[in-house]
């Protein structure tokens, strides 16, 4: 089974009908691994869900960041 790459498919999805068409699909790479992405989901009546998910992407999606100053290895932000 191969997947593809999220933001791959995300970009397809936002072309115009018109120009969706097979070649377009071609430009939908396949994914070479799954990287972590901080998903949120709102519940309604002020009810925020977050979770870190993996999701497949292609080598040209992958972004890594440097590590910021205020936060921990574990991801919380630190006091002052």
């Amino acid at each position: 089974m191969n997947l593809k790459c999220i933001h791959c498919i995300e970009r397809y999805i936002r072309l115009p009908e018109s120009e969706k068409t097979p070649v377009a699909w071609e430009e939908v790479q396949d994914s070479v691994t799954m990287a972590p992405s901080w998903q949120q989901m709102d519940l309604g009546m002020g009810q925020l869900v977050m979770a870190c998910v993996a999701l497949p992407v292609c080598l040209d999606h992958i972004r890594v960041d440097n590590p910021q100053p205020l936060a921990s290895s574990g991801g919380l932000v630190l006091g002052h």
